[in-house]
C-alpha cells in the first residue's frame, strides 16, 4: 500500500509539471515597437511600459495581453506629461487592431505555433508645455512675503523652460534645502498648485511654503564614546551653542568624526523640536571601531619575485584618534640566484588636530635593506612634518625629513650618504574610492630641496608630479577609462654624482609594465640600468566589468628616464602593453595583469606577470 501511495504522489506531481510546462508553452508571444518618440522621451517611454519592461514575460492569454496594453497607454501617458507634453495622445494596437476591436480576439492567432503577436505603441506627443509663472507664497496667509529670502533663478524649473514633472517636484526639495540653509531646520512645502492653460500650452505653479521658526543650535552632545576622550571630539566640533541652524555645520560635523577612522558608525540628528528658548540640540551617535588591527599582504611580479608583507596597528593609541602602525616588508624573493631580499622594518603615527582642527602630525621612521639591479642601500629614513586640509579635497603637506645610507652603485662603488630635507607637497583628490576608483581625479605635486646647509651631504632640488583621472561614462563604475601621467625632475648635480638611490627610475608593476623593475633608461656596461634626473610614464586601461565580480582590463603603458634634469626627450619612449583580470573580492579588486614590451631592447624581457591587491593607479 505504502508503494502504491508513493507512484500515486509520483505520477500527480508528473502532471502538475506538464500541465505548468503546457500554460508556459501557450504563453502569447508578442514583439513590440515604439513610435513617434525619439532620444530621452523614448527611453522614458520605454522604461514605462510594461510591454516594454516585462517582454521576457509573456502574459498566458490574449486578454491578458490586452490588459497589460490599456494599463500602459496610462503609462506612457504620464511619460508624457513627464516631459512636459500635456496634449500628448498614445493608441496601442495589437496586429494592427486597436485594442477595443470586438474583432481582435477572434482575427488573433495565439497557441503554439502561432506567430507572435505585434504590437505598436504609437506616439503623438505634441507640444511642449512652458512654465508662464512662479509664485512662491507662505502656507499661512498665502503672502509672498517670506521670512527667508529665497532666488527662483536657483530652483530647476525656470519661466519660460519646459514643465516636465520631474523638475517641478525638484524644485520643492530646493526650496526646502533652501530655508533649512535660512536657519529654519523644519522647513517643509505641504502644497503645490499647477494650473495648466490647454489654450496658451503653458503651466502656472505656485509653490506653498511653511518655513517654520528660524531656530539656534543648542548644546552638542556625543553619546556611545568608550575610549575616545570627549573633549577631545568637542574641540573637533564646528558648532556652537548660539549659532543659527545650518545643515552645513552639520554635515561638516558628521565628517569631521569620520574622518578619524576610529569609528564604525556616525550618526548625527536634530531633536524633534526646538526648545521654549528657540534652541535645537544636537545628538551624536556613534559606534567606537576595534582599537587594534593586523594585516598582511603579498604580491607576485615575474621581474621582481614575490613580496609579502605584515603589519600591525592601533587606531587610539592615547585617546584622541591617534593612528599608530608597525610593519615588516620582505621582498625581492627568488628574484635572483643570490637569495638576496628586499627588507623594511617602519612605523609610522598621525596625531589628527595637532595644534590646530584642521592638521595632523604625520611621523614615520623606517630601516631599509635593498638589493637591487640599480643599487645596494642599507639605510635609515625619518620624516616629521604637518598635513593640513585646505578643503575636503586639496591637502597641504610639510615637515623635516632626514636618512643616512651606505649606498653601493652598478660600478660597485660605495659611499655613505647624509641627506635632511624639507618636503613640501600638495595633494588633490576627488576620487570616490582609495583602491578602486570609478570618478574623479587625483594630482600631488612634491618639492624636496636637500640641503647642505642643514648637514646633507649634497644640494639637491627634487621635484615629482603625479596625476590620474577616471571616467565612467555614466555607466555606474562597469566600464571605467583611467589614466595617469608621472613626471619628475632633479637639479643640483651631474647625474653621475647623484647617490644611486636619489636617481629616477621607470619600469615595472607600478610605472611600465612588461619591463623589469627600474629597467628602463640608461644603461652601463653590464647592461644593468643607471637611472637619471628626470622621467615621464604614463599608463592608460579601459576596465570593464564583465560578469559578477571579474572585470577584464587592456591596458598601455610607456615612459622613459632622462640623463638632463628635466624630460628632454633625448630618447624614445618605451611602451608596454597588456591584459589584465580584476576580481572584486569585497576589500579591493586582486589584480591579475600579463604585458609584453612593443618596442623593447635586447635586454628586456619577452613578458611580465602582476599579481597585487588593488588596481595598478
Amino acid at each position: 500500500m505504502k508503494h502504491f501511495r508513493s507512484l500515486f504522489c509520483a505520477i500527480a506531481a508528473l502532471i502538475v509539471v506538464v500541465q505548468s510546462a503546457g500554460a508556459a508553452a501557450q504563453a502569447v508571444d508578442y514583439t513590440v515597437a515604439v513610435g513617434g518618440a525619439e532620444g530621452e522621451l523614448l527611453r522614458a517611454i520605454e522604461g514605462s511600459a510594461t510591454l516594454v519592461t516585462l517582454r521576457e514575460s509573456p502574459p498566458p492569454t490574449l486578454s491578458a495581453l490586452i490588459r497589460r496594453a490599456e494599463d500602459d497607454v496610462d503609462r506612457v501617458t504620464r511619460a508624457l506629461r513627464a516631459f512636459g507634453h500635456y496634449l500628448g495622445s498614445v493608441e496601442v494596437t495589437l496586429n494592427g487592431r486597436p485594442l477595443r476591436d470586438p474583432v481582435l480576439p477572434r482575427e488573433t492567432e495565439t497557441g503554439e505555433g502561432a506567430p507572435p503577436v505585434r504590437v505598436d505603441i504609437a506616439v503623438e506627443p505634441g507640444p511642449v508645455f512652458t512654465i508662464a509663472g512662479i509664485e512662491l507664497l507662505d502656507s499661512r496667509d498665502e503672502s509672498a512675503v517670506l521670512p527667508v529670502e529665497i532666488d527662483i533663478a536657483a530652483l530647476p524649473v525656470a519661466i519660460g523652460g519646459p514643465a516636465r514633472s520631474a523638475d517641478i517636484l525638484a524644485a520643492e526639495g530646493v526650496l526646502v534645502d533652501r530655508m533649512r540653509a535660512g536657519g529654519h531646520p523644519f522647513a517643509a512645502v505641504p502644497e503645490r498648485r499647477a494650473v495648466v492653460d490647454f489654450a496658451t500650452e503653458t503651466m502656472t505653479i505656485d509653490y506653498l511654503l511653511r518655513p517654520g521658526d528660524q531656530a539656534v543650535f543648542g548644546a552638542v552632545r556625543f553619546e556611545g564614546l568608550e575610549r575616545i576622550e570627549p573633549a577631545f571630539l568637542a574641540r573637533l566640533n564646528p558648532i556652537a551653542p548660539g549659532d543659527v541652524y545650518d545643515p552645513a555645520a552639520l554635515d561638516a560635523l558628521r565628517k569631521a568624526m569620520n574622518r578619524l577612522g576610529v569609528f564604525d558608525s556616525v550618526r548625527v540628528r536634530t531633536a524633534e523640536a526646538v526648545t521654549p528658548e528657540g534652541r535645537l540640540p544636537v545628538t551624536v551617535t556613534l559606534a567606537e571601531r576595534k582599537r587594534r588591527f593586523i594585516g598582511f599582504g603579498a604580491d607576485f611580479a615575474t621581474s621582481e619575485g614575490f613580496g609579502a608583507r605584515a603589519y600591525w596597528g592601533h587606531r587610539n593609541l592615547f585617546g584622541a584618534a591617534e593612528r599608530f602602525r608597525v610593519g615588516l616588508e620582505v621582498s625581492r624573493i627568488g628574484e635572483n640566484s643570490d637569495n638576496e631580499y628586499d627588507y623594511a622594518l617602519g612605523t609610522s603615527l598621525r596625531k589628527p588636530a595637532f595644534l590646530a582642527v584642521e592638521q595632523d602630525l604625520v611621523a614615520s621612521a623606517d630601516l631599509k635593506d635593498e638589493n637591487l639591479e640599480t643599487y645596494e642601500r642599507t639605510g635609515f629614513d625619518a620624516a616629521i612634518g604637518i598635513d593640513r586640509r585646505l578643503s575636503d579635497t586639496v591637502t597641504l603637506g610639510y615637515g623635516v625629513s632626514g636618512e643616512y645610507a651606505e649606498v653601493t652603485d652598478s660600478e660597485q662603488v660605495t659611499d655613505r650618504f647624509t641627506f635632511i630635507g624639507l618636503p613640501l607637497s600638495l595633494r588633490r583628490d576627488t576620487t570616490d574610492s582609495v583602491l578602486d576608483p570609478a570618478r574623479g581625479t587625483r594630482a600631488t605635486l612634491g618639492f624636496t630641496p636637500f640641503l647642505e646647509a642643514l648637514g646633507s651631504s649634497q644640494d639637491l632640488y627634487r621635484t615629482r608630479l603625479t596625476g590620474s583621472a577616471y571616467w565612467d561614462f555614466g555607466t555606474g563604475g562597469d566600464t571605467v577609462l583611467a589614466g595617469l601621467v608621472g613626471l619628475g625632475a632633479l637639479a643640483g648635480e651631474s647625474r653621475d654624482n647623484v647617490p644611486a638611490d636619489k636617481r629616477f627610475y621607470v619600469g615595472g608593476g607600478g610605472t611600465v609594465r612588461g619591463y623589469d623593475f627600474q629597467g628602463i633608461g640608461p644603461l652601463d656596461d653590464d647592461g644593468d640600468p643607471v637611472g637619471g634626473r628626470s622621467m615621464v610614464h604614463f599608463s592608460l586601461e579601459l576596465r570593464q566589468q564583465m560578469f559578477g565580480a571579474v572585470s577584464l582590463v587592456p591596458f598601455v603603458d610607456g615612459g622613459q628616464v632622462f640623463e638632463a634634469s628635466y624630460p628632454d626627450f633625448e630618447d624614445d619612449l618605451q611602451y608596454g602593453a597588456g591584459l589584465g583580470l580584476r576580481y572584486e573580492t569585497g576589500f579591493g579588486p586582486l589584480r591579475l595583469d600579463v604585458a609584453v614590451p612593443i618596442n623593447g631592447r635586447d635586454t628586456d624581457p619577452s613578458y611580465a606577470f602582476y599579481i597585487s591587491l588593488g588596481q595598478a593607479f
